[in-house]
């Protein structure tokens, strides 16, 4: 497979193919067409959330999983929960207003971090859509 240059740098085949998706998750949601939700995607969302509790609430990584309590066993916080949204719409490059999020959360709220996951995922999915689901 031949990677392209840019700026005189050769893109590793990781950063190329991360570059690619990327791409292909703004011109998706540039036109408001729903993302597609690939095996990359759930991956880098389950780990970055994984790995945000475990550094915010000071736990080891392996006590995290998606039965986990975020309020109950974490200590967890709205606050990180709006931490997170903005990672993530940086990261996706999402356009989505937070009381879109806020109505969505009132009708489906979020304990564990397997819901979280799923939210998250709705998000990139749907972006601002997210508030017309069920």
């Amino acid at each position: 497979m031949s990677l392209p240059y840019t700026s005189s740098y050769l893109f590793s085949e990781l950063e190329y193919k991360f570059c690619i998706l990327h791409a292909q998750i703004k011109k998706t949601n540039q036109f408001n067409i729903m993302a597609k939700i690939t095996e990359t995607i759930r991956t880098e969302v389950t780990n970055t959330i994984y790995d945000f509790f475990a550094e915010e609430c000071e736990v080891d990584l392996s006590e995290i999983n998606k039965n986990t309590s975020i309020i109950n066993d974490l200590d967890g916080d709205s606050l990180m929960f709006l931490e997170l949204i903005e990672i993530f719409k940086k990261k996706y490059n999402l356009n989505i207003e937070l009381k879109t999020i806020g109505k969505h959360s009132v009708k489906n709220p979020v304990d564990t971090i397997g819901e979280l996951i799923q939210m998250q995922l709705l998000i990139i999915e749907h972006e601002n859509n997210i508030i017309n689901l069920n």
